[in-house]
């Protein structure tokens, strides 16, 4: 209890600090008010597109392409692959729907407290997801670029970067349950050869910027 207690002392004192400063205790009010959102009535939530289909892959796919790739723009439009971006969407909900199910079969072959972590790591992903969902449905936009009344969704990768190390613990678990009939060679190298995908799709979208006289290594 103490241990926990401890944990919480810094977080608790920086939602104080918050309320003390900004009158609200996530520290958000004043980006709320400067933005000109406001609070969309309760009866208007449910009409929010996400609650479809469509609106909700727009939001998953677009909060994963984008925590895996950033937001890069160049001349206006985002520095993205479409075939990366599948397979992004593909690795980010196949890595929690494996460790769900793995989980709850209780075949793990983790310890207690191994099992606790990743319990904790998925509670962690799943509700930071939610989080950044019940966000796009309690706000009217207005003026705003993005959100915005058009695309109202937070769809940025960077929101996701608390919950980056629980993910990764999901994915790793994931990849290790999937290959468990392989040595650990073989899954080292299923490992390498996400990462050099990764670097080789991203120096192939990023090409055209490496001519650009524009860019730093030419100035």
């Amino acid at each position: 209890m103490i241990c926990r207690a401890r944990f919480n002392l810094p977080r608790i004192a920086w939602a104080a600090w918050c309320q003390i400063h900004f009158g609200d205790f996530t520290g958000s009010a004043v980006k709320v008010q400067s933005l000109a959102w406001t609070l969309k009535p309760l009866a208007e939530w449910w009409h929010h597109p996400i609650f479809t289909p469509h609106g909700a892959w727009i939001f998953v796919s677009g909060l994963s392409t984008t925590f895996w790739q950033g937001e890069f723009l160049w001349h206006g439009q985002p520095l993205v692959l479409l075939a990366a971006n599948l397979i992004y969407v593909t690795v980010s909900l196949g890595s929690i729907a494996v460790a769900l199910v793995i989980l709850a079969a209780r075949f793990t072959g983790a310890t207690g407290a191994q099992r606790q972590a990743l319990w904790l790591a998925l509670a962690g992903c799943l509700a930071t997801v939610a989080f950044l969902a019940f966000l796009s449905v309690i706000y009217d936009f207005h003026d705003c670029v993005n959100p915005s009344r058009e695309h109202p969704y937070f769809t940025s990768g960077r929101l996701l970067l608390g919950a980056l190390v629980p993910f990764l613990l999901l994915l790793v678990f994931g990849l290790d349950r999937i290959l468990s009939r392989f040595e650990n060679p073989a899954k080292f190298m299923v490992l390498a050869g996400m990462v050099l995908f990764m670097l080789v799709s991203e120096i192939g979208v990023d090409w055209p910027v490496f001519y650009s006289q524009y860019n730093w290594f030419h100035m």
